[in-house]
């Protein structure tokens, strides 16, 4: 089986969709399947990362964070090109919405050829007015994009998309978005986690394990919420004296939050750590006593919480869409108001107190990983999908 993900998103640039079509692509060659990469240039970097790589890249600021998108004089004709020369039995696309990479694979895939269209994004206030959390703007947008957006772009592109043979989501939180634009039926299949690599046995930072730790690891821009955190420390050292914050990761904020942390006293309670290399995160995440991701929405998955999951940390998430089809708050992590520092503070203070409910909350996450988010679980559901997408398109 011959197989192409096609993504915008991918290495050099860090995201949650470069990671997930890496791993993916990682582990489909473990299998067996021939598996390539289709993408774009950034640039200076790209030799690094086995590819084929067309245009270059755009990145536009969007949703807290980075739209990245290919810029080709002749995008359509250079994808329609590359398809006839290499062939393939499957294309995989993430997030076929024009006028992305992905969506000029789509219309230009061959006869025989199973399309799959997986959604990875989420916008956070229709998913805040679908759980019935939005305000009245929240509202207004939705039904805007609802019944006037979603309907102008299905008459306009409805068959392009009837080229897909399944689409699939990484959460509900993405299916429940994309499916505003893209009518039919969804399958979820999550994102996958190494539990080789991510588990609670192995290598830890010596100087972070000695006391009460949190961990944090992410981009600095403002839709990962640091700031929520370093709001919430003085509470923390209130009940937590010796508690200590540290946070992994580069971004446009980092001097910003190295400020505030500073202006606000607890800066000898934070060590920014600055970009943490991939071999480095599974000791990273088994040395603390308390894994936070207090971003401020538009998630569509998680990436992190499953590798800290897997990794036997317990994990305190912010009550967003896309964390909630990770987290089973009380159960395998907790679900909580990071906007309030007040609330945040409390609950972290409470995992990093209670030893017995911090090993209950990592317990559970550990048998989750285990049933839904293992790499050898995702990628058989993978596969199984490639298949059905093929006898489809093929029928």
């Amino acid at each position: 089986m011959k197989v192409l993900l096609v993504t915008d998103g991918y290495y050099p640039y860090h995201s949650g969709t470069s990671k997930l079509n890496y791993d993916k692509w990682k582990w489909l060659r473990k299998r067996g399947i021939e598996a390539d990469i289709l993408t774009t240039s950034y640039g200076r970097g790209d030799d690094d990362y086995e590819a084929y790589r067309i245009g270059r890249v755009i990145k536009i600021s969007a949703n807290g964070s980075y739209i990245t998108m290919t810029f080709d004089s002749n995008l359509n004709g250079s994808i329609k090109s590359f398809l006839r020369e290499h062939r393939y039995d499957v294309l995989h696309l993430s997030g076929p919405f024009p006028p992305g990479l992905s969506y000029f694979a789509m219309r230009n895939a061959l006869p025989g050829t199973g399309v799959i269209g997986e959604f990875q994004a989420a916008s956070d206030f229709i998913l805040r007015s679908l759980s019935n959390n939005g305000s009245v703007i929240d509202n207004i947008k939705t039904g805007f994009t609802q019944h006037i957006a979603g309907n102008i772009f299905n008459a306009l592109f409805y068959n392009d998309f009837k080229r897909l043979d399944i689409r699939s989501a990484i959460s509900h939180a993405a299916q429940s978005f994309f499916e505003i634009f893209i009518k039919g039926d969804y399958e979820i299949i999550p994102v996958g986690v190494d539990t080789d690599r991510y588990c609670p046995e192995g290598p830890v930072f010596s100087h972070i394990n000695e006391g009460h730790s949190i961990i944090y690891l992410g981009r600095m821009d403002r839709r990962k919420g640091l700031d929520r955190l370093i709001k919430a420390m003085p509470y923390i050292i209130e009940d937590v004296p010796d508690v200590k914050l540290y946070a992994g990761g580069g971004g446009p904020l980092l001097g910003e939050y190295r400020q505030l942390a500073s202006e606000t006293g607890v800066d000898r309670h934070i060590e920014f750590m600055g970009y943490i290399d991939e071999d480095d995160l599974p000791g990273l995440y088994r040395s603390g006593s308390v894994y936070v991701s207090p971003a401020t929405g538009g998630e569509s998955f998680g990436i992190v919480l499953i590798e800290a999951m897997a990794s036997g940390i317990p994990v305190i998430a912010s009550d967003i869409g896309g964390y909630r089809d990770v987290v089973d708050n009380n159960l395998t992590g907790i679900l909580t108001d990071s906007a309030d520092s007040r609330t945040l503070a409390k609950d972290i203070a409470g995992v990093l107190i209670d030893t017995q409910k911090a090993h209950y909350l990592s317990n559970n996450a550990l048998k989750k990983v285990s049933r839904h988010y293992d790499w050898d679980v995702v990628i058989d559901k993978t596969i199984e999908q490639y298949k059905r997408a093929i006898k489809k398109a093929r029928s």
